[in-house]
């Protein structure tokens, strides 16, 4: 059993067990907060950052099911990203990082290229990755084109999966 994880505010977590060809995904758990200033239409600014203690709770239970092995997609911010939002990127991916390895998970990292490459889905739209996913394990968690990153968190688990066991 293992854990794929698509980093980034709007990413996704997906537990994955092979034998089965079962899974459960969650999306990263967010929760909003007011910043200072107002939006073009006067209404105050939000922002989303991770909820942390509803991260941990995925992971603790996830943990209890015997799973040991995390694979995160391993990212960067972009050169067109600005100051403030390649900051926020980097956060993001160090806390649950971080949290993946204080919760003694072994982690690995894998670049989307890797994972990519492995199921044929280099140059495609972020459409491609879901349409596979609903073909290897139902439309269940992929009903919506937003659950992109759901997908990518499961093809991250079974890509992860299939480089750890050499299966």
């Amino acid at each position: 059993m293992i854990i794929g994880i698509d980093s980034g505010i709007t990413g996704a977590i997906t537990f994955y067990d092979p034998a089965k060809q079962y899974i459960e995904v969650f999306d990263v758990p967010t929760k909003q907060f007011e910043v200072a200033g107002k939006t073009k239409a006067g209404n105050k600014k939000k922002r989303r950052e991770i909820d942390m203690e509803e991260l941990y709770k995925i992971l603790i239970n996830l943990r209890s099911k015997k799973v040991y092995q995390v694979v995160i997609e391993k990212v960067h911010a972009s050169p067109t990203d600005g100051a403030v939002q390649g900051f926020n990127f980097g956060k993001v991916y160090g806390q649950i990082v971080g949290m993946c390895y204080g919760l003694q998970f072994n982690v690995a990292q894998c670049s989307p290229q890797a994972w990519k490459r492995e199921f044929n889905l280099i140059g495609t739209d972020k459409e491609a990755a879901r349409q596979l996913a609903i073909e290897i394990w139902g439309a269940d968690y992929f009903k919506l084109k937003k659950h992109h990153n759901r997908a990518d968190s499961a093809l991250i688990a079974a890509y992860g999966h299939k480089v750890l066991t050499k299966a």
